[in-house]
């Protein structure tokens, strides 16, 4: 029997616009302020997943790549809260989330975001009431699709992997879900599409469907 709800965040509870080219663009002055130039800027799908690269990159050319790093994590950071005060609430998600704590399931939120955003996502959507345990990625020292954070969510919560079901939007929460043997969940309310999201157990279109089943 299951037990526990994880969710991803952005895209699956809520709808949240960033501008990655043009904060990429910002970042990229940021590295270059710092002595790396531009040729050696090459970005992985997510901002947060290059920044060893930076580093490394740095470090062959005898650059201080913690002091640029480290810029480039504060308006990251800096940035996410100012995009957090304009998120939204997936529709229906207050429906699915009131349901599911009728129901007496516990619900985790899992975000590669940091904890202020977070926060400010679910207090502006009106969701945090629904939330038992938030982890960001502060709270953990490998993000999604690394099962570090669900694990974590799991203990604080007292469940294990086989009574939890993950929902997220694309193929990092799947993978990690998978990974622990828990039930995944695929919605196409965010970033992802059916081929991104096979390897879920079940997609449907957004967490407003959720209710319907459990």
């Amino acid at each position: 029997m299951y037990d526990t709800f994880i969710f991803d965040l952005d895209g699956t509870l809520v709808t949240l616009e960033m501008d990655f080219k043009t904060l990429r663009k910002e970042l990229e002055e940021i590295l270059c302020s710092h002595g790396l130039p531009e040729d050696k800027i090459t970005w992985e799908i997510s901002i947060v997943d290059s920044l060893d690269q930076f580093r490394e990159e740095m470090a062959i050319l005898e650059l201080d790549g913690d002091s640029a790093v480290n810029d480039v994590i504060a308006r990251v950071y800096e940035y996410e809260v100012e995009r957090a005060e304009h998120t939204v609430a997936i529709p229906g998600a207050h429906e699915t989330l009131s349901h599911l704590r009728e129901k007496g399931y516990k619900i985790a939120v899992a975000t590669r975001n940091n904890r202020d955003a977070a926060l400010v996502s679910l207090e502006n959507a009106g969701l945090l009431p629904y939330i038992d345990t938030l982890l960001s990625r502060e709270d953990a020292e490998r993000l999604k699709p690394h099962p570090d954070q669900f694990e974590r969510a799991l203990k604080l919560l007292g469940t294990s992997p086989e009574r939890a079901i993950v929902v997220g939007d694309y193929t990092y929460e799947i993978t990690a879900g998978n990974i622990l043997g828990c039930l995944t969940i695929g919605v196409l309310s965010g970033g992802g599409n059916e081929d991104d999201l096979k390897e879920a157990d079940i997609i449907v279109e957004s967490v407003a469907e959720l209710r319907y089943f459990f």
